[in-house]
């Protein structure tokens, strides 16, 4: 699984989006990595049921500003 950084300050809480091809897959933040993990690897599972084609192209980014993820 493929784990980005952007957009990360000192100052500010630090969270992780779940995407796919580069865009949120939903508008839920995980505020740990391993909570991610686990729904980055359920998509993951879902995408090589119905395309396999698509499957690796989830990805987790590691972010203070989630909203900027789209």
């Amino acid at each position: 699984m493929k784990i980005t950084r952007r957009n990360i300050d000192k100052e500010s809480l630090a969270c992780y989006v779940v995407t796919r091809h580069g865009r949120r897959v939903e508008d839920c933040n995980y505020h740990s990595q391993s909570d991610a993990e686990d729904r980055a690897y359920r998509l993951q599972g879902m995408l090589k049921e119905w395309d396999p084609k698509n499957s690796n192209s989830v990805a987790i980014v590691h972010t203070c500003k989630p909203y900027k993820v789209f």
